[in-house]
């Protein structure tokens, strides 16, 4: 297998599909990544700049770039209107709409597609009027527009995107990489052989309430004493969280450790469960995807956009937001039953294989993107 999962063959009549989008993100990354392993020509434009492998990455701001606030504004609307003028791309698909949408919408470049991410049409349109009025305007001139989920498809019909512009593409996981097979290689080398591990997979963000997971490590303890949590990622909580762990005397039993993309699935291999309790809905956050189709049931918040996936009992225990204790009950509850982890695992990998495979969902994306430019659909 190849490092990076499946590799389609190439196409033989190439698209050049230009992103607007937050680069530093694995979301936005993946994405770029996927279109240029089938081929095309990819170029993303964002802020900070990081390489993707096969893709042209640009700053957004250009060269040269003016002092002043509004200056920077009006030369960055400048630069990307030259480049993309001058690339001539098939599809321009920008990735959440504050600033990315506004930026590619006022380039003038069409055909023009929205992916919407989720608090750029959960949240903010609900706390700014004018983020609204943006908010309505981008995604009713949109040529089309990307949800992951019915949450989000409900939330851009109700900002007043046509209806038959909206199409539910996710982003979907590859289901080679993220195989469902056990491989404790990577936790045991954190200190944790022999110990059943709970994956923590979330940002370290107020918003995905790390805190309760960190507050339920010794309720949980307290019935499978040698429980280890892995917290999988980092973020500006990280260091309240290790503070946290210190205090509640379990840091014996917690890690924090980031992984690249190489390493990622081999961390879920490694694991018995994974934990995702946030507080408002992001459609179907790709952490859970990944969660379950390497087999893992999965403890989660009650939220409109995971029980299109899951549900009690159907993969997950499902607990109230901010609940101590229905978190560390779910979680004992399922260490305490390998049978059933191992059919609530089973369970989820096909579910992603069924409805969330990666390699599928790209290939809707790019038929769209060949309709919107007026070229037929490849074979």
């Amino acid at each position: 297998m190849q490092p990076h999962g499946y590799h389609p063959p190439r196409v033989t009549d190439p698209l050049r599909i230009a992103l607007v989008g937050p680069g530093r993100s694995i979301h936005t990354k993946r994405w770029a990544r996927r279109l240029a392993d089938r081929g095309h020509e990819v170029h993303l434009f964002t802020e900070a700049p990081e390489p993707v492998p096969g893709v042209e990455v640009h700053d957004i701001l250009g060269p040269g770039i003016p002092g002043g606030v509004g200056l920077r504004k009006l030369w960055r609307r400048r630069y990307l209107r030259r480049r993309l003028d001058e690339l001539r791309p098939d599809a321009v698909h920008a990735h959440f709409l504050f600033p990315y949408g506004e930026w590619a919408w006022r380039t003038g470049r069409r055909p023009l597609l929205h992916q919407a991410w989720g608090s750029d049409v959960l949240v903010i349109p609900e706390r700014s009027a004018d983020r609204r009025q943006w908010a309505e305007r981008l995604l009713r001139d949109a040529d089309a527009v990307t949800v992951n989920s019915l949450v989000l498809r409900d939330a851009v019909l109700k900002l007043g995107a046509p209806p038959d512009r909206v199409h539910e593409i996710g982003w979907g996981v590859d289901t080679q990489r993220f195989s469902g097979r056990r491989d404790r290689s990577v936790v045991d080398g954190l200190g944790l052989a022999g110990r059943p591990v709970v994956a923590s997979p979330r940002l370290h963000k107020e918003i995905y309430n790390l805190d309760v997971l960190m507050d339920a490590v010794p309720l949980v303890q307290r019935e499978v004493p040698e429980a280890a949590f892995l917290f999988m990622a980092d973020g500006p909580g990280t260091e309240a969280l290790r503070a946290q762990a210190e205090r509640l005397g379990v840091a014996d039993a917690v890690r924090f450790a980031r992984f690249d993309e190489e390493a990622l699935p081999a961390a879920f291999a490694g694991c018995e469960l994974s934990v995702s309790i946030p507080s408002s809905d992001s459609g179907r956050p790709s952490s859970l995807l990944e969660a379950m189709a390497s087999a893992l049931p999965v403890v989660v918040s009650d939220l409109p956009g995971i029980r299109e996936l899951i549900d009690q009992d159907e993969g997950a225990e499902i607990v109230p937001v901010h609940d101590v204790d229905a978190t560390a009950g779910a979680i004992t509850k399922l260490l305490s039953d390998p049978g059933l982890r191992a059919r609530m695992g089973a369970r989820n990998r096909d579910v992603v294989r069924e409805r969330a495979d990666a390699a599928r969902e790209t290939d809707r994306c790019i038929d769209l993107y060949r309709r919107l430019s007026g070229k037929r659909p490849v074979d």
